[in-house]
């Protein structure tokens, strides 16, 4: 396997990323634009139409243009006549297709960067303390790991590598610690975001996808196609699986208690729409599985990326944006799930979400 190569901070263009990368450690300009080499680039998006400017706001995009009938019968647990869960919360979204990264307030959506002749945005994460956002993007043939501030027009590239391609991403806020997975390599790589030093933590795993850290159990948790798999951060041990599959695991999040792990299992036909898709919840305390049954939209699609937030699972299809409210019952066995649509178009008409990410600055 060949060494991944490092790169300090390179500063970029701020949100209009309008000339090329400039790849420092070969000394020239690349402007080579092929698309992402991942397995899913092609066929999970259609082609968009880029918005002018990064001022752009869509009013379909509002966080809060909520559908007023609730899902399942159930009543919602957002309301725009109510107390609002999400006053003062940033929301951002990676836009593969796109090129871009959205960012979502509770009246406006606008792009916080395009990155038309940058990197490719895919997976993205945040650091809060030092009120960041990063993401896995490509600068083809490179790959790397570019971060922002949240407020600020600052943009700058902190890992390069060579040809070797990076997936989701995750930071473990305790250790300033970054995780990336690599489908193409089979490995979990961890960067100190501070020296910006690396290291392969685990090898030949069958096609890593999302990671999430447990910030209080002190756990690596990542999916693969096999099941969920957790390695200590505090000692130097083997990695062990938690949760075997049969089906492609995604959309891996723990809520803040280090209670409940939620991933999304699903099978795909060959048109990519779920065969079946079933929401889990796992029980880290009992280490024992729930699964509920997810929302019935008719637009599901794929179910992207989720996130455990302020006490609800926010999540991300193609084209919604919604929330989940776990409901306790006497037992596991009666654990169920209250959905709620927030948006049916979370960015724009003529672009599709992918991955999102949280924050309360």
């Amino acid at each position: 396997m060949d060494a991944i190569e490092t790169a300090s901070p390179t500063s970029v263009a701020a949100i209009e990323t309008t000339s090329p990368m400039i790849d420092d450690t070969i000394g020239h300009i690349d402007t080579d634009t092929d698309t992402m080499d991942m397995e899913e680039a092609t066929s999970m998006y259609s082609s968009p139409t880029s918005p002018a400017t990064s001022e752009a706001t869509t009013e379909e995009g509002a966080l809060y243009d909520l559908i007023s009938e609730s899902i399942d019968d159930t009543t919602s647990i957002m309301s725009s006549t109510t107390s609002d869960p999400l006053a003062g919360v940033l929301v951002f979204i990676a836009d593969f297709s796109g090129n871009m990264i959205w960012k979502m307030n509770s009246s406006t959506t606008s792009v916080f960067r395009d990155l038309k002749d940058g990197p490719k945005p895919f997976d993205i994460t945040a650091n809060i303390r030092q009120e960041k956002i990063y993401w896995t993007g490509v600068d083809s043939p490179n790959h790397g790991i570019w971060r922002a501030s949240f407020c600020n027009n600052d943009t700058e590239r902190i890992f390069l590598s060579k040809n070797k391609k990076l997936d989701w991403i995750t930071i473990d806020k305790t250790s300033s610690t970054i995780y990336f997975s690599s489908r193409k390599n089979n490995t979990i790589t961890s960067l100190n975001e501070i020296h910006f030093t690396q290291k392969i933590i685990v090898s030949g795993i069958s096609y890593p996808r999302a990671l999430v850290v447990d910030e209080i159990g002190r756990y690596l948790y990542w999916s693969t196609a096999e099941g969920i798999f957790k390695k200590s951060l505090l000692r130097d041990e083997e990695h062990n699986l938690v949760v075997k599959a049969s089906q492609c695991c995604d959309a891996l999040t723990i809520d803040a208690t280090g209670q409940w792990l939620f991933y999304v299992s699903c099978n795909y036909t060959p048109e990519r729409t779920p065969d079946t898709l079933v929401f889990n919840i796992f029980s880290l305390a009992e280490m024992i599985q729930v699964e509920v049954t997810p929302p019935p939209f008719t637009k599901w699609e794929k179910l992207y990326d989720a996130q455990f937030f302020e006490g609800s699972l926010y999540w991300m299809d193609r084209d919604i944006f919604g929330a989940s409210k776990i409901i306790p019952g006497s037992n596991l066995d009666d654990v169920t799930m209250q959905h709620s649509i927030i948006s049916e178009q979370p960015v724009s008409a003529q672009s599709r979400a992918m991955h999102l990410y949280l924050v309360r600055p």
